[in-house]
């Protein structure tokens, strides 16, 4: 069982007027959703990397998400509301490939089939559909000191509570130098690389259909520099070592680090 609390711009009951014909605030009323899954995964390890399968389901009590309505005077009120539930049914992958001491690759998707019913909040409010989504990451040390890093991300269309969520695909870039070997790093990330992290909803239930459309500043370039101070602590026997196989339909990252 997990929970999974809204954030604050979904609680926060005032009202955003920047759009005079489409207002929004948060529901301080919203309610944690609780969800409950089963999960039965295989993992496969080798010397060049691992590969695991796995497959799910989920019953999230109380989901909630955007709610769209009309106010009497023809504007548009969207605010956030809990849903009766959502269920969803899945299968997610993941491989994690050392082609030699330089060049590693990681890989993951997840496929999933989603039921939502919003029977509390209007009669007949449901909406159901595939889904999937995937993420690759490809780091390459092409000199010693010098390390570039690559990521894409692809979020597929799927249902939300009064309508569908359009695909949306981006790519991040990353290089590492390192000053002082395991020591002192300076690193250089660049988001969002070809500015394709637009968001598209429809929303279509009765008597309603309305497209949403948000543009993020996703493309930025963020410059660091770390240096690490005394050893690295090692991990015992019972310490984790690597990466972990299927999430179960957990949400792909949407960042990435060096």
């Amino acid at each position: 069982m997990r929970v999974n609390r809204p954030r604050e711009r979904a609680l926060n009951p005032v009202i955003d007027y920047s759009n005079p014909q489409s207002l929004r605030k948060g529901n301080p009323e919203l309610k944690p959703e609780i969800t409950h899954s089963v999960e039965l995964s295989a993992v496969q390890y080798s010397r060049k990397g691992s590969i695991s399968a796995a497959i799910y389901a989920k019953r999230t009590d109380g989901m909630f998400s955007r709610y769209l309505t009309v106010e009497p005077n023809g504007i548009l009120m969207m605010t956030w509301e809990n849903f009766d539930l959502r269920q969803r049914i899945g299968a997610s992958g993941n491989a994690m490939l050392r082609f030699s001491k330089t060049l590693s690759i990681q890989a993951s998707a997840d496929a999933f089939y989603t039921e939502i019913s919003g029977e509390n909040l209007q009669v007949g409010l449901s909406q159901s559909g595939f889904g999937w989504q995937g993420r690759g990451n490809v780091m390459w040390q092409f000199q010693p000191k010098h390390q570039l890093q690559v990521t894409f991300n692809h979020w597929g269309a799927g249902p939300t509570g009064q309508g569908y969520r359009k695909g949306i695909s981006y790519l991040d870039m990353a290089y590492k130098y390192d000053i002082i070997p395991k020591k002192l790093f300076v690193s250089m990330r660049l988001s969002d690389v070809f500015n394709t992290r637009q968001f598209s909803y429809i929303q279509d239930s009765r008597n309603l259909y309305v497209t949403y459309d948000r543009a993020r500043e996703s493309q930025i370039l963020y410059l660091s520099v770390q240096y690490d101070f005394g050893a690295k602590e090692s991990k015992g026997r019972g310490g984790r070592k690597g990466s972990r196989g299927g999430s179960g339909g957990g949400s792909q990252g949407a960042g990435m680090e060096l």
